[in-house]
C-alpha cells in the first residue's frame, strides 16, 4: 500500500521512506529538497489547517506569532493575516458574514490571498437560477397567499 509524503502530498511505496521522526513522513525525492524550501511547505501545510480549524486558539496564536518570525515573505503575510483573525474573531462559525461587515479591510485581505471568495460572487452563485427563492414581502401577494393556505384551512382539525 504505501505511506503518504507530508511534503509532496503523494502515495509512494514504503522503498522510498526510511529511518525514524520526521524521515517516515517524508519521501526520498522530497528530501533532497533544500531544508528550507521544505520548512517552507510544511509551514504553509500548517497555516491552511489553521484555517480550517473550527477555532483558533490561544497555542495556535502563539504558534502563528512563530510563523511571523518566518524568512518566507508568503508565510509570513499569510500568517499575519491568520493572527489577526485569530485575536478577532477565532471562531469560524459565522466567520465570513462577521468579517466582511466589521473588518472589510480584513476581509478584502482573506479575497486577496484566495482564502474566500469575493461575498458579492459567494451570494450570486448560490441563489443563481433559484425560483423558489421568495422575498419576505412577496407573502402580501394575495394570489400566493390563497395558494399558500388552500393546503390548510382553519376548519381543518390540528392532530396535535
Amino acid at each position: 500500500m504505501g505511506r503518504f509524503c507530508i511534503i509532496c502530498q503523494r502515495q509512494r511505496p514504503n522503498e522510498c521512506f526510511g529511518g525514524k521522526g520526521e524521515r517516515r513522513f517524508i519521501c526520498d525525492r522530497c528530501r533532497k529538497l533544500p531544508r528550507e524550501k521544505r520548512q517552507n511547505i510544511l509551514a504553509m501545510r500548517d497555516l491552511w489547517q489553521l484555517i480550517e480549524q473550527s477555532r483558533i486558539s490561544n497555542k495556535n496564536i502563539s504558534r502563528l506569532e512563530q510563523f511571523i518570525e518566518s524568512e518566507d515573505a508568503e508565510v509570513q503575510k499569510l500568517a499575519e493575516v491568520i493572527l489577526q483573525i485569530g485575536r478577532i474573531c477565532p471562531f469560524r462559525r459565522r466567520r465570513r458574514g462577521y468579517l466582511y461587515y466589521h473588518h472589510r479591510e480584513l476581509f478584502d485581505a482573506l479575497v486577496a490571498l484566495k482564502i474566500y471568495e469575493p461575498w458579492d460572487d459567494f451570494l450570486h452563485k448560490d441563489f443563481a437560477g433559484d425560483d423558489d427563492f421568495l422575498p419576505s414581502d412577496a407573502c402580501s401577494d394575495s394570489s400566493l397567499r390563497q395558494e399558500l393556505d388552500c393546503a390548510w384551512s382553519e376548519d381543518d382539525e390540528v392532530p396535535f
